[in-house]
């Protein structure tokens, strides 16, 4: 192998491991938000159902109301580093988030309503479904320019005074 052939392979190793390394990042600060998020779901659903005596799937759309508006910020701000373009994200989060409670209402509805579940097991279940779906949805779809434009180095992220 000539020399030349020998750079160029390492410099494309190099370039996946950064590449590997910057998704494990992502990866990471998605999961800390997110797992807030669904903490606050399974904590907001189940205090509801409890406390304020409504129904399961009016605690579990509560909760993931609150859940789906702190998880936008979070993942705006924190996880993809987005710009301040609301008007683009936030309708595409939003989406996602009808698709969540849609998700939450089938999860619960063939769980708890056909006794197959208690509520805090199918409150659970709709925290992990919800969470392996947003992760693809939030990392292919809503926030894709915002890590396009910082992958090819052309977005720096606006300083803070």
């Amino acid at each position: 192998m000539h020399i030349r052939q020998q750079r160029l392979l390492r410099l494309e190793r190099g370039i996946t491991r950064g590449a590997a390394v910057a998704e494990a990042w992502l990866a990471t600060r998605y999961a800390v938000v997110g797992g807030l998020a669904g903490l606050l779901y399974l904590v907001l659903a189940i205090v509801l159902e409890r406390t304020a005596h409504i129904g399961p799937q009016a605690a579990s759309a509560l909760a993931l109301t609150a859940a789906a508006a702190f998880a936008y910020v979070g993942h705006h701000t924190i996880t993809f580093s987005a710009d301040g373009r609301h008007g683009h994200y936030a309708p595409r989060f939003l989406t996602l988030a009808l698709a969540a409670y849609g998700v939450s209402y089938l999860l619960i509805r063939l769980l708890v309503e056909t006794h197959t579940a208690p509520y805090m097991i199918a409150a659970l279940l709709v925290a992990v479904a919800n969470a392996a779906i947003s992760y693809l949805c939030n990392r292919l779809l809503v926030f894709r320019p915002a890590l396009a434009a910082r992958e090819s180095g052309i977005y720096e992220p606006e300083r803070r005074r």
